[in-house]
């Protein structure tokens, strides 16, 4: 009787190890959609207008002039690229160390603008999003934050699982 009772708490706590998988598999999956998608549309609106951008930057008032354009021209395509790999798999984890790299400036340029009291607009997805006021971006930009910080732990969790279990798998010379 002990036994089936055993056999049956080991199925249920299978079944549960599997439905959290499942679960962390679909999370992961729709974050990296949601992240990727937001980083590719950010910068495929920024490139298709980039007078645009250039203003929205200069708004700011955090660059010197010069740096404006140049930043303007590069850091739509680096969205881009961020997108691309972050959807795509391909150096994912550099990726996702850019994606939040880049949300954390974007933050902080938002934070500044709204501590100086500064009536502008995000402008982080060009003119086609809509643009919200800085204390509703800054907040966006907090859940992407954290949504992309929850990633990098999922994925340095799995790379370190994998290393481990390679590991075990390989027989260790001995005399």
């Amino acid at each position: 009787m002990e036994e089936d009772t055993v056999v049956e708490s080991s199925i249920a706590s299978e079944s549960r190890t599997k439905g959290f998988r499942l679960s962390g598999t679909l999370f992961l999956i729709i974050s990296r959609i949601l992240l990727g998608g937001l980083f590719l549309y950010a910068g495929f609106s920024k490139a298709a207008d980039p007078d645009g951008f250039i203003a929205d930057i200069a708004r700011f008032q955090l660059l010197p002039e010069w740096a404006i354009s140049p930043l303007a021209i590069y850091l739509p395509f680096l969205e881009i690229l961020t997108g691309l790999a972050l959807l795509s798999g391909v150096f994912y984890l550099g990726a996702l160390f850019l994606a939040n790299g880049m949300l954390v400036m974007f933050s902080s340029g938002l934070s500044l603008a709204w501590w100086r009291g500064l009536d502008i607009t995000c402008g982080c997805f060009g003119k086609g999003f809509g643009d919200l006021p800085l204390h509703w971006a800054l907040l966006r930009n907090v859940v992407l934050i954290s949504l992309g910080l929850s990633l990098v732990i999922i994925s340095l969790r799995d790379q370190r699982r994998r290393s481990v279990t390679e590991a075990n798998e390989f027989p260790t010379l001995t005399k």
